[in-house]
């Protein structure tokens, strides 16, 4: 949600409850309970929207993301530097270069390209568990730890994609619904206007002073006529 959509929300919700605090001076208008009862249907939905939003922040995978990688990453470099140790030990170049990375290297390019390396290097390990001395501490957890970081990659990538389709999906769902509260407002603005020479005048006009407080751009209208404008606050 925007500033901009937090404000609209918090004015919407300024009206109905100055409406249920003087639901006596309008609920036996069945116009005007009827567009109180669908305009705060609409504001519920709103603020579900919002919650359900918030609860599905994109960013909170992103930083998972980035913390299982770190973690990756350092416990593959780790491996890396034992599995090279042993393969200059014995001469074996082609084993040296598969895993000559330094931290740049290892953890340049796209995420897929990472993961991809780290599981070498543990295949490389794993190539040579039951032969390198112990000295040199390639040890099957490790080699687990750092396959299992790996598998952890990619299914936060999948999360965030379809946290990230949530989150474009509520976002158009809230454009509509504030649109739809706006509207509704306009309409109770109307009602509650055309009603100012019944019974509860005092009411309709405290209404409108109400709706300039929380209003602070002025889209209600003036209970004196004078002024015909009946926007509400845009979301």
């Amino acid at each position: 949600m925007t500033q901009r959509q937090i404000n609209s929300l918090n004015m919407f919700k300024a009206v109905l409850q100055f409406l249920n605090d003087n639901i006596a001076s309008w609920n036996t208008n069945t116009l005007i309970s009827s567009a109180v009862k669908a305009f705060a249907f609409t504001v519920n939905a709103i603020d579900k929207q919002a919650n359900a939003q918030l609860s599905n922040n994109k960013k909170g995978y992103t930083s998972k993301k980035d913390q299982d990688l770190e973690t990756l990453l350092s416990l593959a470099y780790k491996l890396a530097l034992r599995v090279k140790n042993y393969a200059v030990s014995i001469n074996d170049v082609v084993l040296k270069q598969a895993v000559d990375f330094s931290m740049h290297e290892l953890e340049a390019g796209k995420e897929k390209d990472v993961v991809d390396r780290c599981n070498n290097i543990a295949g490389k390990a794993n190539s040579i568990l039951a032969t390198a001395p112990s000295e040199y501490k390639i040890m099957p957890d490790l080699i687990s730890q750092v396959t299992t970081a790996a598998g952890a990659i990619e299914p936060d990538s999948a999360e965030r994609d379809v946290v990230g389709g949530t989150h474009t999906g509520s976002t158009m769902q809230l454009n509509n619904l504030y649109a739809t509260a706006r509207q509704q407002l306009h309409v109770l603005d109307d009602l509650i206007e055309g009603d100012a020479d019944d019974d509860s005048p005092e009411f309709v006009a405290n209404y409108f002073i109400m709706r300039r407080t929380v209003d602070h751009k002025g889209g209600g209208k003036k209970v004196d006529g004078k002024d015909g404008d009946s926007n509400a606050p845009s979301a």
